[in-house]
């Protein structure tokens, strides 16, 4: 009975702190839902399957599954937020709407190796006021 009890409280705890929660409606500029068209497809999923040559950011391990003797990477991703700032006295628009992040990789199998270079943005988004 003691032990209902607890996990009983814990649980009305749980959904008490996540009724209190608001959203948060950002971008998050350092950690991005995605590298690479494959994995932003997928909502971020990279772990355990061959997301090309941009799972170099994410899980190097999975150049592995790939069986080809080269591949290149070349993409382009925008980050395109509007931001604006109100307050109960002022408000303020953002000047900064457009951030273009290039990626370049180049992954090489020799043998059971495989081994190269990627280059991929990460962050460097910001706000203009």
């Amino acid at each position: 009975m003691k032990s209902n009890i607890k996990y009983l409280l814990i649980a009305a705890g749980a959904v008490s702190v996540g009724a209190n929660v608001g959203t948060a409606h950002a971008t998050n500029g350092m950690n991005l839902e995605g590298y690479g068209a494959r994995s932003h497809a997928m909502g971020g999923a990279s772990m355990a399957y061959d997301t090309g040559n941009s799972a170099a950011m994410n899980n190097p391990a999975t150049l592995g599954l790939w069986e080809g003797d080269r591949r290149l990477g070349l993409g382009l991703r925008m980050l395109g937020p509007d931001v604006e700032l109100k307050s109960n006295t002022s408000s303020a628009q953002s000047d900064g709407d457009a951030y273009f992040m290039p990626s370049l990789s180049y992954v090489r199998r020799s043998g059971k190796w495989r081994y190269g270079l990627a280059v991929l943005a990460q962050g460097g988004m910001g706000t203009e006021f």
